[in-house]
């Protein structure tokens, strides 16, 4: 009973990738834009602001990556900005991790035209972008950094690690463990060469 397996196509959620790639905006000028100090690399992370999210592995994988004399600054796009905040003040990390309010689109494409052009900038002027999520069920964040050429570091969890089998440039952490995740952090600001190949898959 049922449907034959080979009859079966699965078809996953899909970008724009011409628009992804397009620039229009350098790095600095981003950079500048949200505050992030010259020199220092830029790590972004997106989503709404839930448990799932595994946004409450930044800090301590941040404090990791200043304990081997690394800087870094993490932004949190979200929609509780504040909550981000509150956790990097916490964690004595005021002004490294640093939440980012939802990114509105651009009055030029109109509100269909997702991600907007502003999230866009800035996954292209990232080290990297960090997905940490305990649960995923696919991934969007993921395939959207690939197509703007920035490498991903995402969880283990299935949906992140399917992402990421289909579109390569990233590593991979087991989900939930912010010393796994502050691990990749580290290997992708000492190891240029790699953050390099990772960005032209």
């Amino acid at each position: 009973a049922g449907v034959p397996a080979e009859r079966i196509r699965r078809v996953a959620n899909g970008v724009e990738c011409t628009r992804l790639a397009a620039r229009t905006a350098t790095a600095d000028e981003v950079r500048r834009r949200h505050g992030v100090p010259e020199g220092v690399p830029l790590l972004v992370s997106v989503g709404r602001h839930h448990i799932m999210k595994g946004f409450q592995f930044i800090p301590e994988a941040v404090a990791q990556v200043r304990s081997h004399g690394r800087e870094v600054c993490w932004l949190v796009v979200t929609d509780l900005p504040e909550l981000v905040d509150q956790s990097a003040a916490a964690a004595g990390l005021t002004g490294w991790v640093r939440g980012v309010p939802l990114l509105p689109a651009d009055p030029g494409e109109g509100s269909l035209a997702l991600p907007p052009r502003g999230l866009i900038e800035l996954y292209q002027a990232a080290t990297a972008v960090v997905v940490p999520s305990v649960v995923e069920p696919f991934g969007n964040v993921i395939i959207e950094a690939l197509a703007a050429g920035t490498p991903v570091l995402a969880s283990d969890h299935t949906g992140c690690t399917e992402a990421l089998r289909q579109g390569g440039g990233g590593l991979v952490h087991r989900a939930g463990d912010a010393q796994a995740l502050g691990a990749d952090v580290l290997r992708i600001l000492q190891d240029e060469p790699l953050r390099l190949a990772l960005a032209r898959q």
